[in-house]
């Protein structure tokens, strides 16, 4: 019986002396080599890349340092690293807490290649510490309590490329605390290849205090942000800055921020400014922002953000419930701008102007109040006033109803402006020209609406006793006209008699197109008794002329009147003569007559490009005709 008993202890022993063997082998050296050798072979035959590891060291109790790091896919060096370095605390383990000492990462460097579907990651990273004096693995708690990254590199391409969603979830209820983090010349850059934007930044000095990243509920907060010297480059094209500001290019260099008391978690939003300067690529130096933030559940709070530059100071005061934004809005914003703007930045954002035209220029500040109050239903614009006085001052006022729906959007605006001494304007012209022209004091009133999508202007230009009308309908055939002319197209005008051959060459039915046609009792030419409905009927004979007289490229455009008839509208009353038409006639006369509006058309024919040292011919096609509209 003893004996049995003697065998059974040795059997149930034996287990627990292999751990306790193995456990002690993991700490000698040899026995780790043959570890690491093995492993990595394993991997590499695996994974199919060359898998390098120069030294694994395991020292009592859990200190592991692992050293000459490379993972490599011909002919690309995946990943490699120098060193890391972790020190844990066993006895908390055994708590389901984890207490880090230290971890030490140095020497990275790293080039995904296509390895990640989508994006390619590359750079370098020097060193990053960090140490947790508490993760608690079942209560999803970790404070660390500080981490230092430095001397990094980071680029991130993402690839144009779709993949399919993962649809699946796993709930993420950790919280982090973060007592101190600080970053020390790091810079990360991100491009999208097939797209023309392009970011990246160098922090050469930041550091957060006192965060808090709470992922089950999606608040994240810190008691300090600050950024020192750092810089900010976007591109959002590939085309050249243009001189001055330009949104494309933005240039941010020697930034320095701090804000305090930083909150953000749905609605609710804290912070506050206490520092932001910045210089542009343009000339424009930001000298200051400050101010503060906030939001609850139901309102935004800005009581005074305050943005200064050497010459120009702007001021913001807002008040915005959230609700404002409803599609059935209840809440009422307030809003107030005013701004002072230096004659410095106001040539910095106008591009490049003639250095006689800087010169002359007053050297005045630009003011500028704009009020805004009401919702998305229905918005006020209490003032816009703008003045450089002795120069011009301008006041806008009005209001827009359901201002996110696009089919229903209306609003009224009135605007009242007033010319002073103009005379530096002159400096833009040569010289020789200037004693030609002079610049009188007008005064500019009018007033502009927006109902069913259409844009109306009616604006009335004095001077003395002299006066010209401007309608919006005037402005919109100008800017038309001046864009297809810019292209290369060729106004022409063409008589708007249509006839049964037109509707045979462009396949309409003559019947049912004849019936709502305005038909002409005395026509010049018996066989186009109609007026035209299209455009292009009528430029498609003139273009037709051209290329019977030999004239291959032919690039036209017409903007004109078509006749549109209604089959039901009332007969035109015959009215008598010698006495003028009462208010009652004049309108029965209007409401028999067509609609006329203004259509614009254009054809080209022939080549696009001719033979040249830049190619060969090229015809025109569908392209230059979208081209030429956009």
């Amino acid at each position: 019986m003893r004996r049995w008993m003697k065998r059974i202890g040795i059997i149930c022993l034996i287990p627990m002396v292999l751990v306790i063997l193995i456990s002690i082998l993991l700490y000698i050296p040899p026995f780790q080599n043959f570890a690491v050798r093995l492993a990595t072979e394993y991997a590499s035959e695996t994974t199919g890349m060359n898998i390098r590891i120069g030294q694994i060291r395991l020292s009592f109790p859990l200190n592991l340092t692992i050293r000459d790091v490379k993972v490599i896919t011909p002919p690309d060096t995946l990943l490699s690293l120098e060193s890391f370095q972790v020190n844990i605390r066993p006895l908390p383990l055994l708590k389901k807490e984890v207490l880090v000492d230290a971890i030490d990462l140095r020497g990275v460097k790293a080039n995904t290649g296509n390895l990640i579907e989508g994006m390619e990651i590359k750079g370098t990273l020097g060193k990053l510490y960090a140490k947790a004096d508490r993760i608690d693995l079942g209560k999803e708690i970790a404070r660390l309590n500080k981490i230092d990254l430095s001397d990094t590199a980071i680029t991130l391409l993402m690839n144009d490329t779709t993949t399919n969603k993962d649809t699946t979830s796993t709930a993420v209820n950790w919280k982090l605390m973060l007592d101190q983090i600080d970053l020390d010349r790091v810079a990360f850059a991100m491009q999208i290849p097939g797209d023309s934007l392009r970011l990246s930044t160098y922090i050469e000095k930041a550091g957060l205090t006192d965060g808090i990243v709470d992922l089950g509920s999606a608040r994240y907060s810190a008691s300090q942000f600050l950024l020192s010297g750092s810089s900010l480059n976007y591109d959002g094209s590939y085309s050249d800055p243009v001189p001055g500001f330009d949104p494309a290019h933005i240039a941010l260099n020697d930034v320095n921020i701090r804000i305090d008391s930083l909150l953000y978690g749905g609605r609710d939003i804290s912070a506050r400014i206490k520092k932001f300067s910045a210089n542009d690529r343009s000339g424009l130096t930001l000298s200051s922002l400050t101010g503060d933030i906030s939001s609850d559940s139901t309102t935004i709070q800005v009581p005074g953000l305050l943005l200064k530059t050497p010459y120009s100071e702007i001021r913001l005061l807002a008040t915005v419930p959230w609700n404002t934004f409803d599609n059935t809005p209840s809440g009422t914003l307030h809003s107030l701008l005013t701004a002072s703007v230096g004659k410095e930045d106001v040539f910095i954002f106008a591009g490049p102007l003639p250095k006689e035209f800087k010169q002359a220029y007053p050297q005045k500040e630009i003011s500028l109040t704009a009020g805004i109050e009401g919702n998305l239903a229905a918005l006020r614009l209490r003032q816009l006033k703008g003045e450089l006085p002795g120069i011009f001052n301008l006041n806008i006022t009005g209001e827009m109803r359901a201002v996110a729906d696009s089919i229903r959007r209306s609003g009224k605006f009135q605007l009242n402006a007033q010319t002073g001494n103009l005379d530096f304007v002159l400096s833009m012209l040569p010289e020789s020209e200037r004693s030609r022209y002079n610049l009188p004091v007008m005064k500019l009133k009018g007033e502009a609406t927006l109902q069913n999508q259409e844009y109306r202007a009616d604006l009335l230009l004095t001077q003395g006793e002299g006066k010209v009308g401007l309608t919006a309908e005037q402005l919109r055939k100008r800017q038309v006209a001046d864009e297809l002319a810019e292209y290369g197209m060729v106004e022409t005008l063409s008589y708007p008699f249509v006839g049964d051959e037109d509707y045979k060459n462009f396949a309409l039915d003559a019947d049912a197109t004849k019936k709502v046609s305005v038909e002409i009792a005395n026509p010049l030419a018996g066989d186009r008794p109609f007026l035209r409905r299209d455009i292009i009927p009528t430029l498609a004979q003139t273009v037709q002329r051209n290329l019977r007289r030999g004239v291959e490229n032919v690039s036209l455009y017409e903007i004109g009147h078509v006749y549109l008839w209604d089959p039901n509208a009332p007969a035109i009353p015959a009215l008598p003569g010698g006495v003028r038409p009462t208010d009652e006639q004049l309108a029965a006369l209007d409401a028999g007559l067509p609609e006329q509006p203004d259509h614009v058309a254009g054809i080209l024919t022939g080549l696009a490009e001719d033979d040249g040292w830049m190619g060969g011919k090229r015809p025109v096609d569908w392209s230059d005709a979208v081209e030429a509209v956009r």
